[in-house]
């Protein structure tokens, strides 16, 4: 899986043709990018040109920032299915929390199925569905862990709890906000041991 932040990105100029010419264009593959966006709709039509072109089967986006007032319908990319999870509305001392939400877009033809979602209250926000490839069923998660969310951990671990021993594979993609390089990072240890 290829991670980019397109955060600054004014064309495609910062994803290599030869990493899409090799890892993208193979029909035999399935094609999942997770991209940390930082703002979604300003950067539609940028994506609308990075899906054509790397022949994307599914894209996981985090931080969206997307909220219930942004109709889908807006944000429709022609060929998808749009799955999402806005954050919720939240306050702190009277101001808008913006930022957050987890998103999918999946191909039309691949058979997808809802299994839950962040209650958009949770410090941590996740989407995860069952996709079946060939007839074998994959559970398929984004998630976005707005940093510090070392200690929210419980909705996470429970939906998994409830879920992963259905699933011989599984895949989650999301910005973990955690230094995998960086031994005293509590988050860090969390993850290693229960994801």
């Amino acid at each position: 899986m290829v991670n980019h932040n397109i955060a600054n990105l004014n064309g495609l100029s910062l994803i290599p043709n030869v990493v899409l010419r090799s890892a993208f264009n193979s029909p035999n593959l399935l094609n999942i990018i997770h991209l940390s966006i930082c703002s979604f709709l300003p950067k539609l039509d940028i994506l609308k040109a990075f899906i054509a072109k790397a022949n994307v089967d599914i894209l996981l986006i985090s931080e969206t920032w997307l909220d219930p007032s942004i109709d889908s319908h807006m944000i429709r990319i022609a060929g998808y299915k749009l799955y999402r999870c806005d954050r919720s509305l939240l306050y702190s001392f009277g101001n808008l929390v913006k930022g957050g939400g987890v998103a999918m877009f999946v191909r039309c033809g691949i058979s997808v199925k809802v299994l839950g979602h962040s209650s958009g209250m949770d410090q941590i926000e996740f989407l995860f569905a069952q996709i079946n490839i060939n007839k074998a069923p994959i559970l398929l998660g984004v998630v976005y862990f707005p940093h510090p969310a070392a200690f929210k951990l419980n909705p996470l671990l429970k939906f998994l709890d409830n879920f992963a021993s259905n699933f011989e594979n599984i895949l989650i993609g999301g910005d973990f906000n955690v230094d995998l390089l960086d031994d005293s990072d509590c988050l860090k240890h969390v993850l290693l041991e229960k994801l």
